[in-house]
């Protein structure tokens, strides 16, 4: 086992954190992160990268926090890059060109024209109306 009174520090930079900060992990944590990474046979340093990008993976497999991804990018919550990291080129392409309708004049839209009669002909007064004779069989 491990000396529990040795320190592990989390270093993190970018992405919304100040540069170079540091978070020290508690000691039960250590401990259990170098009995751990000894029995897969890992460098701790190297189980705690493989550990968080599974752990990153497994969130972004999950419809809420991809839900929640796309509403904070709509909102300018999170930046297209962001968006690249967390999803990749090609989704981050197809919610860019998304946005990019969505933030555009809803006149600009194609069949949303403010003047498109999207009623036609249709009159309500003179429309058809049921007779009783059709049943509903659910």
């Amino acid at each position: 086992m491990s000396d529990s009174s040795r320190a592990v520090k989390i270093t993190t930079s970018g992405l919304g954190s100040e540069e170079g900060q540091e978070e020290a992990l508690p000691p039960v944590l250590v401990e259990r992160l170098s009995v751990v990474a000894e029995a897969f046979g890992q460098s701790e340093n190297q189980f705690v990268k493989t550990a968080l990008r599974e752990q990153i993976d497994a969130m972004l497999d999950s419809e809420s926090v991809r839900r929640r991804i796309e509403k904070d990018f709509y909102a300018d919550d999170i930046s297209y890059e962001s968006l690249v990291l967390l999803l990749g080129q090609e989704e981050a392409r197809a919610y860019q060109h998304l946005k990019e309708r969505l933030d555009r004049e809803p006149n600009e839209l194609p069949g949303n024209s403010v003047d498109e009669d999207v009623y036609g002909d249709f009159d309500p007064d003179t429309a058809p109306t049921p007779t009783g004779d059709e049943t509903d069989e659910t």
